[in-house]
């Protein structure tokens, strides 16, 4: 290889760039990190391979003690068991102690949302039994950008558009968030890696491959710059809601007080203090009276 620091082992001094990249991400947590033990979500495929390598090669940065949980779905028979193989032989490569665990069988074809839900049940059961701050995921940027189309196309508010941060609420942790999965593949081969591919990803038939595929592999083989124009256009509109009202008495008082404020930022940041029935029952009100209401919850008070 031509890139000495990309020769190294996953395991030495030296980082790849994209290993200093997440390790700036985690930087913010240190203390939640420092000297914990953290649960990683490995699969075997592409994502969670790299993601167990950063994780690995940025360790001694946060001396944190890697739990790998390897969940087997049962539904792809041979291939399932081949990957918790191959799973159990890179855990033992690296010297991270794995779990293993698998969802019970279903009556009939889960959808995969029942297998997500199935998925961070026993994640978080993990997390419970080692007293884990996070379950670590491979979620990156291409994720988020299908998660949000999809939830645009069955109809979704901007609560739905804000989903996947690099920390949930629910303590999800995705260091990837700000990677695209250009940026895992170059790694990927840069450090010679190997992982699975799973079959049903190429599966059309379901709603997010077919988003990948067809939707957004046309955009990225034929107008690329469109791809980059539309994430980044969705990254604004949430983060003028976000930035709007903030959630909070004080923050909505301003807002409604600026002189500036367009109506429609006024609007989002009268939704998001009272939420969003309430809103549109004290808006109707206060439209009808051609006043904003005051008193016990006035926004000025």
């Amino acid at each position: 290889m031509t890139d000495s620091r990309r020769a190294q082992s996953p395991t030495g001094n030296s980082l790849h760039p994209l290993e200093k990249k997440v390790y700036q991400e985690l930087k913010g947590l240190k203390t939640e990190l420092e000297s914990k033990p953290v649960v990683v979500a490995v699969s075997g495929g592409i994502d969670s391979v790299v993601l167990l390598h950063v994780l690995v090669a940025i360790q001694s940065r946060f001396n944190y003690k890697i739990h790998v949980v390897h969940i087997n779905h049962g539904v792809r028979g041979p291939e399932s068991e081949a990957d918790s193989v191959f799973v159990g032989d890179l855990t033992k490569k690296l010297k991270v102690p794995l779990i293993r665990r698998k969802l019970g069988k279903f009556k009939k074809s889960p959808s995969e949302n029942t297998l997500r839900q199935g998925r961070y049940t026993l994640l978080f059961e993990a997390t419970e039994k080692l007293h884990a701050p996070f379950v670590i995921t491979a979620h990156h940027q291409d994720d988020l950008l299908e998660t949000r189309l999809m939830r645009l196309l069955h109809g979704t508010g901007i609560h739905g558009l804000t989903a996947m941060t690099l920390l949930s609420d629910e303590g999800v942790l995705r260091p990837f968030i700000n990677l695209t999965r250009r940026d895992i593949e170059e790694y990927a081969r840069s450090r010679n890696l190997e992982w699975r591919n799973d079959a049903t990803n190429f599966d059309t038939t379901k709603f997010r491959n077919w988003i990948r595929r067809n939707w957004i592999g046309s955009l990225r083989r034929e107008h690329p710059e469109y791809l980059k124009t539309l994430a980044s256009s969705l990254e604004r509109i949430i983060s003028t809601y976000t930035s709007v009202g903030g959630g909070a008495k004080e923050a909505t008082s301003r807002t409604f007080s600026r002189s500036d404020a367009t109506t429609d930022e006024k609007v989002i940041s009268y939704l998001r203090y009272y939420g969003k029935r309430e809103s549109l029952a004290a808006m109707s009100r206060s439209l009808k009276s051609n006043s904003f209401p005051l008193g016990k919850n006035s926004l000025f008070v």
